[in-house]
């Protein structure tokens, strides 16, 4: 994640959207917008990146490369019971 007051754009709104070489990225330009998006509805908006590397050898049962999912809180549930 980039923090930058040098990357405010005040013409273009509080959200952009862009898309970087295939990657899609949105920059959030306002504080209201940032707490709304990231306080107020974080399941719809916390998820990790595709891998499809890990997809193609079985890896995307790993924890670190899981989505956002119900099984990824079974997991998160039970390495947490395991460590504690």
């Amino acid at each position: 994640m980039v923090c930058s007051r040098n990357l405010s754009f005040p013409t273009l709104g509080p959200l952009i959207y862009l898309n970087l070489c295939g990657q899609d990225v949105i920059v959030i330009n306002s504080r209201p917008a940032a707490l709304e998006i990231l306080e107020r509805r974080p399941a719809m908006y916390s998820d990790r990146p595709r891998h499809i590397v890990c997809e193609y050898l079985g890896g995307e049962m790993a924890m670190p490369f899981t989505g956002y999912t119900k099984t990824w809180q079974n997991m998160r549930r039970a390495t947490h019971e395991v460590l504690h």
